[in-house]
């Protein structure tokens, strides 16, 4: 098993700058680190799995963590799953 840190940061402003034909909007945003992050742990595993401690938080094809994973795994050399485990310390979707 292995850990990484997802480092917290607030939005300090946000200018919403113009509308991309894809839905998406352009943005000019000032973003601050905070001394919070939340623990992603991996460990191998016999199937893919994704988990989280906090409730809220999707845990299926919604979720960025099961996104990447999807992605990053269709070009490694390394096909070996995952269980992929959210620890979540800062308050998430916010604003």
């Amino acid at each position: 098993m292995w850990e990484e840190k997802g480092c917290g940061k607030i939005n300090l402003g946000l200018a919403i700058t113009g509308r991309c034909t894809n839905g998406y909007h352009t943005i000019n945003t000032v973003f601050q680190s905070i001394g919070l992050a939340d623990i992603i742990q991996f460990t191998e595993a016999s199937t893919f799995r994704l988990t989280c401690t906090h409730q809220g938080l999707p845990c299926d094809e919604s979720n960025l963590a099961y996104k990447a994973y999807q992605l990053l795994r269709t070009y490694a050399k390394n096909k070996t799953p995952l269980h992929i485990h959210i620890k979540k310390i800062y308050l998430w979707r916010l604003g």
